[in-house]
């Protein structure tokens, strides 16, 4: 009987990519492949996905932070993960210490460890108990959905933020810097890269706005497009959001 187990690997070192590919694929897994985490929820979801396996140093955005992000989708926290890395002990001490449910791997003892460890993550994954994960929506485009309902909700605080008087509270205007990056790299991993890319136009006007003079107004006027756009999302439907916000991003970019 076949294997119907699917695991998706995140690695951006494509020969590490093939051989943990290659180690899973011959006891029978079936096996997803991205060379960067952009777009992995959408792929988690479409392809009904039962367990990751993810390296920790990616350029684009961390493994941990990866597994956290994944772990805001309410479907998604008891997805099992598996990270594989070269780190030293401190590093990867604080990766369990941190994400005391992620089974981690060293590269080095890879071709011993990882299979053993994998069937030993869905095994927990298997035992009595909630399985969030197993009613994650089955497509990019109701986890979209769900983001952009979610990211609607923060928005009135982030308007607020176009006055100069709230501007001067320094604790909320970072707290809601820190709630920005977070929202674009949960669109990131989305594949929603131009929605995040909006973001973090927001996100770098809102610090500019600091400054005096020409410089400080010209931020503010980018502030102000970029939270303008980002309420129009609640107007369209999903599959339109990229198209939505690639126009958004040109509009942005021609501003002085």
């Amino acid at each position: 009987m076949p294997n119907e187990t699917r695991i998706l690997v995140i690695d951006d070192d494509e020969i590490v990519l093939v051989a943990i590919a290659d180690l899973l694929e011959n006891v029978g897994f079936m096996v997803f492949t991205q060379a960067s985490p952009i777009g992995a929820t959408q792929t988690i979801a479409r392809d009904r996905v039962d367990l990751v396996v993810i390296d920790l140093n990616m350029p684009v955005m961390k493994g941990d932070t990866v597994i956290r992000l994944l772990r805001t989708w309410d479907r998604m926290r008891d997805l099992p993960v598996v990270v594989i890395s070269g780190a030293d002990e401190a590093t990867l001490n604080a990766i369990k210490q941190a994400l005391p449910d992620v089974q981690i791997v060293r590269k080095l003892e890879m071709a011993r460890d990882l299979v053993p460890t994998v069937h030993e993550a869905l095994v927990r994954r298997a035992a009595p108990g909630p399985r969030m994960v197993s009613e994650a929506p089955s497509s990019g485009s109701d986890l979209a959905h769900q983001f952009v309902t979610e990211l609607s909700r923060f928005l009135p605080r982030v308007r607020a933020l176009t006055s100069r008087t709230a501007n001067e509270d320094i604790h909320e205007r970072l707290s809601v810097i820190r709630m920005l990056d977070k929202s674009r790299e949960r669109a990131q991993l989305l594949g929603l890269v131009s929605l995040g890319s909006v973001i973090e136009h927001a996100s770098r006007a809102l610090m500019g706005m600091r400054s005096s003079g020409t410089a400080g107004e010209a931020s503010a006027r980018v502030f102000s497009a970029a939270v303008d756009s980002l309420e129009r999302l609640q107007r369209i439907d999903a599959s339109r959001i990229p198209e939505e916000m690639e126009h958004a991003l040109q509009r942005l970019g021609r501003m002085p």
